[in-house]
Protein backbone atom coordinates (compact mmCIF):
# COMPACT_ATOMS: atom_id res chain seq x y z
CA UNK A 1 0.00 0.00 0.00
CA UNK A 2 1.10 3.24 -1.06
CA UNK A 3 0.70 6.27 1.43
CA UNK A 4 1.13 10.13 0.07
CA UNK A 5 2.55 12.23 3.07
CA UNK A 6 0.22 15.76 2.61
CA UNK A 7 0.38 19.18 4.76
CA UNK A 8 -2.47 18.76 6.91
CA UNK A 9 -4.04 21.69 7.16
CA UNK A 10 -7.50 23.59 8.34
CA UNK A 11 -8.95 25.97 10.46
CA UNK A 12 -8.38 26.61 13.89
CA UNK A 13 -9.99 28.32 16.31
CA UNK A 14 -8.18 31.50 18.50
CA UNK A 15 -6.24 30.41 21.59
CA UNK A 16 -5.63 26.56 20.14
CA UNK A 17 -2.67 25.18 18.85
CA UNK A 18 -1.34 24.18 16.11
CA UNK A 19 1.46 21.54 15.07
CA UNK A 20 3.82 22.57 12.69
CA UNK A 21 6.40 19.34 12.10
CA UNK A 22 8.06 17.75 9.74
CA UNK A 23 6.95 14.30 8.37
CA UNK A 24 8.32 14.15 5.10
CA UNK A 25 11.01 11.89 7.17
CA UNK A 26 9.64 8.13 8.14
CA UNK A 27 11.92 6.49 10.13
CA UNK A 28 9.83 2.80 10.79
CA UNK A 29 6.34 1.68 10.11
CA UNK A 30 4.43 -0.68 11.43
CA UNK A 31 0.72 -2.86 10.96
CA UNK A 32 -1.33 -2.37 13.38
CA UNK A 33 -5.24 -4.02 12.61
CA UNK A 34 -7.13 -1.44 10.55
CA UNK A 35 -3.78 1.19 10.95
CA UNK A 36 -0.70 1.47 9.95
CA UNK A 37 1.64 3.45 12.49
CA UNK A 38 4.19 5.50 10.96
CA UNK A 39 6.90 7.38 12.91
CA UNK A 40 9.86 10.28 12.01
CA UNK A 41 11.92 12.34 14.33
CA UNK A 42 9.24 14.59 15.78
CA UNK A 43 6.05 12.71 16.39
CA UNK A 44 3.74 9.69 14.70
CA UNK A 45 0.73 9.65 12.50
CA UNK A 46 -1.49 6.62 11.29
CA UNK A 47 -3.28 5.68 8.07
CA UNK A 48 -6.89 4.40 8.52
CA UNK A 49 -7.02 1.68 6.23
CA UNK A 50 -11.19 1.90 6.99
CA UNK A 51 -11.84 5.50 6.94
CA UNK A 52 -8.91 6.68 4.42
CA UNK A 53 -7.53 8.85 7.04
CA UNK A 54 -4.05 10.35 7.76
CA UNK A 55 -4.32 11.24 11.93
CA UNK A 56 -1.44 13.21 13.37
CA UNK A 57 -0.26 11.64 16.84
CA UNK A 58 2.32 14.29 18.50
CA UNK A 59 2.83 15.86 22.00
CA UNK A 60 -0.13 18.34 21.42
CA UNK A 61 -2.64 15.74 20.55
CA UNK A 62 -1.77 13.47 23.30
CA UNK A 63 1.62 11.36 23.28
CA UNK A 64 4.70 12.13 26.39
CA UNK A 65 7.33 13.48 24.47
CA UNK A 66 9.29 14.48 21.31
CA UNK A 67 11.68 12.40 19.29
CA UNK A 68 10.65 8.97 18.93
CA UNK A 69 13.77 6.13 18.54
CA UNK A 70 11.48 3.20 18.18
CA UNK A 71 8.18 1.62 18.46
CA UNK A 72 6.24 -1.27 18.03
CA UNK A 73 2.44 -2.79 18.26
CA UNK A 74 1.48 -6.14 20.05
CA UNK A 75 -2.03 -7.94 18.27
CA UNK A 76 -1.94 -9.87 21.20
CA UNK A 77 -3.11 -6.89 24.07
CA UNK A 78 -3.38 -4.44 21.16
CA UNK A 79 -1.10 -2.12 22.82
CA UNK A 80 1.58 0.15 20.98
CA UNK A 81 4.57 1.17 22.68
CA UNK A 82 6.36 4.06 22.16
CA UNK A 83 10.00 4.94 23.58
CA UNK A 84 11.73 7.94 22.86
CA UNK A 85 14.86 9.39 22.61
CA UNK A 86 15.56 9.97 25.99
CA UNK A 87 14.24 7.09 27.12
CA UNK A 88 10.29 7.86 27.96
CA UNK A 89 7.67 5.76 27.22
CA UNK A 90 4.26 5.61 26.25
CA UNK A 91 1.58 2.87 26.15
CA UNK A 92 -1.38 3.65 23.98
CA UNK A 93 -4.66 1.81 23.21
CA UNK A 94 -7.56 2.65 22.41
CA UNK A 95 -6.40 6.05 21.73
CA UNK A 96 -5.38 6.22 25.87
CA UNK A 97 -1.35 7.39 26.86
CA UNK A 98 -0.19 5.32 29.54
CA UNK A 99 3.34 7.06 30.41
CA UNK A 100 6.16 5.10 32.02
CA UNK A 101 8.80 7.69 32.71
CA UNK A 102 10.77 5.29 35.10
CA UNK A 103 14.20 4.94 32.74
CA UNK A 104 13.90 8.53 31.77
CA UNK A 105 13.99 9.67 35.44
CA UNK A 106 16.32 6.85 36.90
CA UNK A 107 19.40 7.21 38.06
CA UNK A 108 21.40 4.79 35.92
CA UNK A 109 24.83 5.28 35.17
CA UNK A 110 25.52 5.47 31.07
CA UNK A 111 23.23 5.49 27.92
CA UNK A 112 19.89 4.97 28.51
CA UNK A 113 18.68 4.53 24.73
CA UNK A 114 16.37 1.57 23.83
CA UNK A 115 16.71 -0.22 21.05
CA UNK A 116 13.96 -2.48 20.09
CA UNK A 117 11.18 -3.20 21.61
CA UNK A 118 9.51 -7.62 21.25
CA UNK A 119 6.44 -8.83 23.14
CA UNK A 120 6.16 -11.77 24.77
CA UNK A 121 2.93 -13.18 26.84
CA UNK A 122 1.35 -9.47 27.06
CA UNK A 123 4.71 -8.10 28.13
CA UNK A 124 7.04 -5.45 26.26
CA UNK A 125 10.42 -6.19 26.14
CA UNK A 126 13.05 -3.64 25.13
CA UNK A 127 16.26 -4.14 24.26
CA UNK A 128 18.44 -1.39 26.28
CA UNK A 129 21.89 0.14 26.62
CA UNK A 130 21.96 -1.07 30.13
CA UNK A 131 19.57 -4.24 29.92
CA UNK A 132 16.69 -5.42 29.36
CA UNK A 133 13.66 -3.82 30.69
CA UNK A 134 10.44 -5.75 31.12
CA UNK A 135 6.41 -3.79 30.81
CA UNK A 136 3.38 -5.44 32.23
CA UNK A 137 1.02 -4.32 29.60
CA UNK A 138 -1.79 -4.55 31.67
CA UNK A 139 -0.93 -2.95 34.93
CA UNK A 140 1.17 -0.16 32.95
CA UNK A 141 4.39 -0.73 35.04
CA UNK A 142 7.85 -1.84 34.74
CA UNK A 143 8.48 -5.75 36.02
CA UNK A 144 11.63 -6.43 35.77
CA UNK A 145 14.61 -5.23 34.71
CA UNK A 146 17.35 -7.83 33.59
CA UNK A 147 21.05 -6.62 33.28
CA UNK A 148 23.25 -8.60 31.28
CA UNK A 149 26.85 -9.48 31.92
CA UNK A 150 30.36 -10.81 33.37
CA UNK A 151 31.67 -10.08 36.40
CA UNK A 152 30.06 -7.05 36.97
CA UNK A 153 30.21 -5.58 33.68
CA UNK A 154 26.71 -4.45 31.63
CA UNK A 155 26.08 -5.12 28.09
CA UNK A 156 24.25 -2.96 25.80
CA UNK A 157 21.86 -5.29 24.78
CA UNK A 158 20.63 -4.05 20.94
CA UNK A 159 17.41 -6.52 20.18
CA UNK A 160 15.73 -9.77 21.68
CA UNK A 161 14.10 -12.88 20.60
CA UNK A 162 12.43 -15.58 21.76
CA UNK A 163 13.16 -19.03 20.55
CA UNK A 164 11.93 -22.61 21.80
CA UNK A 165 11.20 -21.81 25.44
CA UNK A 166 14.05 -19.77 25.38
CA UNK A 167 14.45 -15.32 25.10
CA UNK A 168 17.85 -14.80 23.68
CA UNK A 169 19.04 -11.18 23.40
CA UNK A 170 21.55 -9.84 21.16
CA UNK A 171 24.19 -7.79 22.84
CA UNK A 172 27.70 -5.61 22.41
CA UNK A 173 29.44 -8.85 22.84
CA UNK A 174 27.72 -11.56 21.59
CA UNK A 175 24.57 -13.49 22.64
CA UNK A 176 23.06 -14.41 25.51
CA UNK A 177 19.95 -16.98 26.59
CA UNK A 178 18.30 -17.96 29.15
CA UNK A 179 14.82 -20.24 29.80
CA UNK A 180 11.70 -17.75 29.61
CA UNK A 181 10.59 -19.54 32.46
CA UNK A 182 13.26 -18.79 34.52
CA UNK A 183 12.07 -16.54 37.48
CA UNK A 184 15.68 -15.36 37.96
CA UNK A 185 16.69 -13.94 35.46
CA UNK A 186 17.70 -10.75 36.90
CA UNK A 187 20.80 -12.30 38.10
CA UNK A 188 24.07 -12.81 35.92
CA UNK A 189 24.94 -16.09 36.06
CA UNK A 190 21.33 -17.29 35.07
CA UNK A 191 22.03 -16.41 31.31
CA UNK A 192 24.32 -18.50 29.07
CA UNK A 193 26.61 -16.79 26.44
CA UNK A 194 27.09 -17.96 23.73
CA UNK A 195 30.55 -20.01 23.26
CA UNK A 196 30.23 -22.45 20.23
CA UNK A 197 28.53 -20.62 17.35
CA UNK A 198 30.48 -18.32 14.93
CA UNK A 199 29.23 -15.27 16.47
CA UNK A 200 30.28 -16.38 19.81
CA UNK A 201 31.91 -13.21 21.24
CA UNK A 202 30.99 -10.68 18.56
CA UNK A 203 29.39 -7.76 18.80
CA UNK A 204 25.18 -7.80 17.26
Amino acid sequence: MLVALMPLQGQIAIGKWRDHLSFTSVNHVEPASDRIYAAGTMGMFYYDTEEMTLNLMTKTSGLSDIGIATFAYDAASHYLVIAYSNSNVDLVKDDKVYNISDIKRGSIDGSKTISHIRFYNRRAYLACDFGIVVINLARHEIENTYHLGKQGNHYAVRDIAFHKGNIVAATEIGLASAPQDDPYLNIETHWNWDSGSILAGRPI
